[in-house]
């Protein structure tokens, strides 16, 4: 059992990766942690009798290994790390990236200065992740202006700041890290001047929102088996998921508190968010949930909604609701290339279609829960037609641009 039973292609990408890895300088433990999740893979591979690798296998794949209660959260991470990766080679989109030979360390004459930023930065209620995710970002500025001649506040000048920004794998990271660091050193006078004013704007790509048609959610909500106990359950998820946009944090967390069958809504606070919503509870959600409640759903001393089927019965997580949702999507034959396939998307999905109904911002901000309208408004970019709606119309050529299209058009004839 293992990589050398495992379908010729998957064998090939195991070979490609763990060179791939290697040449790119991580640590023979890392390389080994690699090793080890690629033979769980061919095991899987030689259970399901699966003769060839595929993006498809690999989220099989995920599914199962989140699935047992028992796997260890960093276990998850390593599993979808690779699995990710094995996609990257099946594609072609290489996204490696090469590991330093030991992290950065702050220089000595900046040392007391950040201590008291991430002072700072605690005593304003940042959180852990987030203090420590900047302060590698500030080492990293302040590692490059120490090697530029840079030893103490008063000699810095903006060319450092621009050698530094550049030198940065993430340019925005590095202002949205950097730039409140600068402000504070002014702030404190430690900077005569407001520095980070020198840090340049970085634009960020606006990703397009990952929406489905209504023929294939209806595509997707059809070929769940209801006959079957596994198959009631995730109906009733995708249900939930497709006809209210609950996140999948939210519908794991869900319980028989939450819902109302006697006023016909369910009530929940978001747990991104903390915001109370309520929403009704619409036919075919009420139908699908009492099909899987009152036929299914196992005895458990938890008293969420949506558990395992095997023991223990323990109450699925949110990764666990976005894996199945993602198989579905899987089975059912729709085109998901370039697009997310797990809960999100059918919130988003449910959006458009309400835009495209012409239902008001405020409604549906209401519905989705949000906090902020721009949320809401950036799934408008998804409903074509109402941006056709808002077109202008092109306008006459004039001056002198008339006359040079006058002289391109003639010169081209």
């Amino acid at each position: 059992m293992g990589i050398e039973m495992a379908g010729n292609n998957y064998q090939q990408l195991c070979i490609s990766l763990l060179a791939l890895i290697e040449s790119l300088g991580y640590e023979k433990k890392t390389i080994s942690a690699y090793q080890r999740e690629l033979n769980k893979i061919a095991e899987f591979m030689d259970k399901t009798k699966a003769s060839y690798y595929s993006a498809g296998l690999g989220e099989r794949y995920l599914a199962e290994y989140v699935s047992n209660a028992h796997t260890h959260k960093s276990s998850i991470n390593m599993a979808e790390t690779v699995v990710r990766r094995l996609d990257d080679l099946l594609f072609g989109e290489i996204r490696f990236y090469r590991h330093a030979i030991g992290a950065l360390q702050c220089p000595e004459c900046f040392t007391e200065q950040l201590d008291r930023y991430t002072q700072y930065l605690r005593h304003r209620g940042n959180r852990e992740s987030t203090i420590k995710a900047r302060k590698q970002y500030c080492v990293q500025f302040l590692d490059s202006i120490e090697k530029n001649g840079v030893s103490v506040f008063a000699t810095l000048h903006p060319k450092h700041i621009h050698q530094a920004f550049m030198e940065s794998n993430s340019k925005g990271g590095f202002r949205q890290a950097v730039a409140p660091f600068l402000k504070y050193l002014f702030k404190e006078g430690i900077l005569d001047d407001n520095l980070s004013e020198c840090i340049p704007y970085v634009r960020r790509p606006q990703p397009m929102p990952s929406v489905y048609s209504e023929d294939e959610i209806d595509k997707l909500l059809s070929g769940i088996d209801k006959t079957l106990p596994n198959g009631k359950r995730d109906y009733a998820i995708l249900v939930i998921a497709s006809q209210l946009g609950l996140r999948a944090s939210d519908i794991s967390g869900l319980s028989l508190n939450n819902i109302d069958f006697q006023t016909k809504t369910i009530h929940l606070t978001q747990q991104k968010t903390g915001t109370a919503i309520r929403v009704a509870l619409l036919q075919d959600i009420e139908e699908a949930l009492r099909a899987y409640i009152d036929s299914v759903c196992p005895a458990s001393k938890y008293d969420k909604i949506f558990l395992r089927r095997r023991a223990p019965r323990l109450p699925l997580s949110a990764k666990s609701i976005y894996a199945i949702v993602s198989q579905h999507f899987h089975e059912s034959g729709i085109k998901t290339r370039g697009k997310k396939r797990g809960p999100h998307s059918l919130r988003m999905s449910l959006a458009t279609k309400l835009l495209a109904e012409n239902v008001p911002y405020a409604a549906i901000q209401k519905i989705l829960g949000h906090e902020d309208p721009n949320s809401t408004k950036h799934y408008a970019r998804m409903d074509t037609e109402m941006l056709r709606r808002c077109a202008l119309e092109i306008p006459q050529p004039s001056g002198l641009f008339a006359k040079r299209l006058d002289i391109s058009e003639r010169g081209a004839r």
